[in-house]
């Protein structure tokens, strides 16, 4: 649902990085739910709208379906979320 919903502003070039944020986060939160098609859908709407996409969305997604660690996953496994 999320990722429609950005697709969509994406499509009509609407840029609020806030509400954009907003569906990073509950997509996270529910990243198990996640296709690879929600996330290139969410991946083209920051592209579309000229926001940087939170590498945590990707990091996520990446660790959750494809069991690789993101860079941030990486670090705070290694040195603690206080570093990184």
């Amino acid at each position: 649902m999320s990722s429609s919903v950005c697709f969509s502003l994406g499509r009509i070039e609407h840029r609020d990085p806030k509400f954009f944020a907003a569906m990073s986060n509950a997509m996270i939160e529910k990243i198990d739910q996640a296709s690879s098609q929600s996330i290139a859908n969410v991946l083209l709407a920051y592209e579309a709208v000229n926001i940087i996409p939170p590498r945590l969305l990707l990091d996520s997604w990446t660790n959750e379906k494809l069991g690789i660690m993101g860079r941030h996953s990486y670090i705070s496994k290694i040195v603690g979320d206080a570093i990184a």
